[in-house]
Order: C-alpha cells, then sequence, then structure tokens
C-alpha cells in the first residue's frame, strides 16, 4: 500500500483577515494550531489533524506560495457576477476536493476568474457572467500555477461578499502586503471617516470570508 503524504494540503489566504476565520474553524474542530516559520511568506501554522498535517499560509498579495502542497485550498472573499445566482460560495478546481466541500448550504461549482483590479461597473459583471465567469478575485491563479507546478490539486474557494466593499478593502492592500500596513492605518489621510468605512467594510466581508474558511478546511479535511 503507497505511503500516505504527511503534509494533506496548505490552506492559501492572501490576506491576514482571510486566514482569521480558518483559524476559527479547525479551532472550532478542536484542532490545535502551531506557528511555524514562514520563509518568504507573511505567516505560517501547522495543524495536526487525523488525517494528516494541515498547513495555514498567509502569502501576501501576489506572492507565490505553495511550491510543495500536493492539496491547495484557497480561501478569500470574491465578487459574484449575476451567473452566481444566491450562492454564498463559489467553488472552482478539483472536483474530489469540491466534493468534499459542498456539504455547505449554498454552494455552487462554476468559474472564478482571476483580475488584477475589481470590476469597475454592474455591466462588467454582467459581461463577465455572460461570458461564464461566476466570480472574480485577485489571487486564483496564483495558486493555480503553483499547483501545476508541482501537478497538485487546488481548490479556490470564493465566499461572496459585497463588491464594493470588496474593491475599496483590496485597493488598501499593496502588492505583496497581507494587511495594511500600520503606518498606513495610524495616518490614514481619510482620518475618521475613512477608519469607520474600513470597518464597516471589514464586517460586510467577515461572513463571506468565513463561509470561505469553512469551504476550504472542509475540501481537506471533509465535513465536520
Amino acid at each position: 500500500m503507497a505511503q500516505q503524504p504527511w503534509l494533506v494540503g496548505i490552506i492559501a489566504c492572501a490576506l491576514t483577515a482571510d486566514a482569521a476565520p480558518v483559524q476559527g474553524e479547525l479551532r472550532r474542530r478542536r484542532l490545535q494550531l502551531r506557528s511555524v516559520p514562514a520563509g518568504r511568506a507573511h505567516a505560517a501554522w501547522t495543524c495536526a489533524a487525523p488525517a494528516g498535517t494541515i498547513a495555514l499560509v498567509v502569502s501576501g498579495s501576489g506572492i507565490d506560495a505553495a511550491r510543495r502542497a500536493r492539496r491547495v485550498a484557497v480561501a478569500g472573499a470574491a465578487i459574484a457576477t449575476p451567473l452566481a445566482g444566491e450562492a454564498a460560495v463559489i467553488l472552482d478546481g478539483d472536483a474530489e476536493l469540491a466534493a468534499r466541500a459542498s456539504g455547505e448550504p449554498n454552494i455552487a461549482m462554476a468559474r472564478i476568474a482571476t483580475v488584477r483590479e475589481p470590476p469597475g461597473s454592474e455591466q462588467a459583471l454582467i459581461s463577465l457572467g455572460r461570458a461564464g465567469v461566476a466570480a472574480v478575485e485577485r489571487e486564483a491563479d496564483v495558486w493555480r500555477q503553483a499547483a501545476a507546478a508541482v501537478v497538485g490539486l487546488v481548490l479556490v474557494c470564493g465566499g461572496v461578499a459585497d463588491d464594493g466593499a470588496i474593491t475599496r478593502l483590496a485597493r488598501r492592500v499593496g502588492a505583496g502586503e497581507a494587511a495594511v500596513p500600520w503606518w498606513r492605518r495610524a495616518f490614514d489621510p481619510g482620518g475618521r471617516d475613512e477608519r469607520r468605512r474600513r470597518r464597516q467594510d471589514e464586517l460586510a466581508v467577515a461572513p463571506a470570508r468565513a463561509a470561505a474558511a469553512r469551504a476550504a478546511v472542509s475540501a481537506l479535511l471533509g465535513p465536520s
């Protein structure tokens, strides 16, 4: 019988805010996270589960950090097009991983496209939907390419959230960053109103991030 790999897979998050609900979902399953050296990533943890070890990596926007994973589940918020319908989470990728993740309600298998900049209008979203795209986000292709380099399996889990909130949050985080730097928060030229708007956007996107986190964990560990 072939030996099973000790690393079941990686849950990849571009942003610290995307990783937080993944940590919460793993703890809800009574699994303990251990911080480990992150190398070129911003942060990394491992978690011992019955099926093997799970790694959680915060890569930062646009950074390839998944070269050695046989299975990668990408978790984050995504902007839906009309093609998504009422789905709360869009899954795009390996069918086996998707089947394990599809136990949550309002999950759909559909295409998630990668865009450098969020669509700027409703008409742009309609056009993407007509082209067969159900959702867009910024990091999907980074991890698809990483998995392809090692013949790995990848599943992108996009939690659907308000497009305006996602767009504003994405524009505050620069390339290679995992969160808004502290100095930018402290000296925000927008002042109190901008800080209030940022908190409102984070609250608006939080349920989508949590739904994507549950799907990503289930993709690697199965339903809870």
